[in-house]
């Protein structure tokens, strides 16, 4: 995870987490679901000059706009990293941001580039159909993504998602008992779990 910062708030003493940000990503979203262009329809004056339409004729070798393909929208994703004193674990924090301040819901968190390879994993294996991605408020937003919760930040006190840490613990337990021996720490070894559902790439 390049680029983290560790963070000791002077309010909080003890309670530093880990910051990265911010991470450029992109919310995936089919065309169909945004409003279509506005179109000025109003007659143009200057036809009345010319005498002929100013209409130029469709050209077949011109771009055509499918309306049911899939168009991205950018967004701006912040990491954190608090050690959890239920679970004795280390927990994912993650905020994310549209280019206009507005936070994502969790059906565009879910559709958006850190959680789409999850996807592609499960889409190009045969053996089982890929889920459906999440595109009204009428999907059921827990059945993909039982995983994800949201609550407020333990330090910074704003509302944050979070990957719950129920079995953070036996994961990375058992995952350190099939590699004995190793030079891999805890904490590569929760980075290498998480990594596993959280795109942290750059």
């Amino acid at each position: 995870m390049r680029g983290k910062e560790t963070v000791d708030p002077t309010a909080y003493p003890g309670l530093g987490y880990l910051e990265r940000a911010p991470l450029k990503t992109r919310i995936y979203r089919r065309l169909a679901d945004s409003p279509p262009p506005e179109v000025d329809d109003r007659p143009n004056p200057l036809e009345d000059y010319v005498g002929t339409t100013l209409d130029e004729p469709q050209d077949s070798s011109s771009l055509v706009v499918d309306h049911e393909s899939t168009a991205t929208e950018p967004c701006t994703l912040t990491l954190y990293v608090c050690w959890s004193p239920t679970y004795h674990v280390p927990v994912l924090y993650f905020m994310a941001h549209k280019q206009n301040g507005a936070p994502l819901k969790l059906s565009e968190l879910f559709n958006s580039a850190i959680f789409q390879h999850i996807y592609y994993k499960i889409a190009t294996d045969t053996s089982e159909p890929a889920p459906p991605t999440l595109t009204s408020e009428s999907d059921d937003p827990l059945s993909p993504a039982p995983f994800i919760s949201q609550a407020d930040h333990p330090t910074l006190g704003v509302p944050t998602w979070f990957l719950h840490p129920c079995n953070t613990q036996a994961i990375i337990q058992e995952v350190l008992c099939e590699d004995q021996g190793s030079t891999t720490t805890y904490f590569d070894t929760w980075l290498m779990v998480v990594g596993s559902v959280v795109d942290l790439r750059e």
